[in-house]
């Protein structure tokens, strides 16, 4: 008998750190889960701010829908003047983001930026 595991619970958590704004994504981002996401950040954000950082470091899964939105997203803040930063997330999403060439429209990287951690 097959036993597939069942994905991770999603889980979006949103920190304002100063003018910076740490979204952590946890689970499977898709068109089931991307409102959520969405809404998260929507509630979150500001004319304020200078970084929104989309942590993906817990994310298995990233489907077409949740690529364009981070597209758009980037778009949206920068017009404010802010930059997205998205943190790499795992081997699967990884390898999307390097077929889709993502690295040269988005800022990607591999370690939580200090601005957005507490000491």
């Amino acid at each position: 008998m097959n036993v597939t595991p069942e994905p991770a619970q999603f889980v979006v958590r949103t920190d304002r750190i100063g003018a910076n704004l740490h979204v952590a994504v946890a689970g499977e981002l898709d068109i089931a889960t991307l409102p959520e996401l969405m809404d998260a950040v929507a509630a979150a954000r500001d004319e304020m701010l200078e970084h929104v950082v989309i942590d993906l470091r817990e994310v298995a899964f990233l489907d077409s829908m949740s690529i364009e939105y981070l597209l758009r997203l980037n778009a949206t803040v920068a017009e404010t003047g802010a930059e997205l930063v998205l943190v790499r997330g795992s081997r699967a999403v990884n390898r999307l983001f390097e077929v889709m060439e993502l690295g040269r429209v988005l800022t990607v990287v591999d370690e939580l930026p200090d601005y957005v951690t507490r000491s």
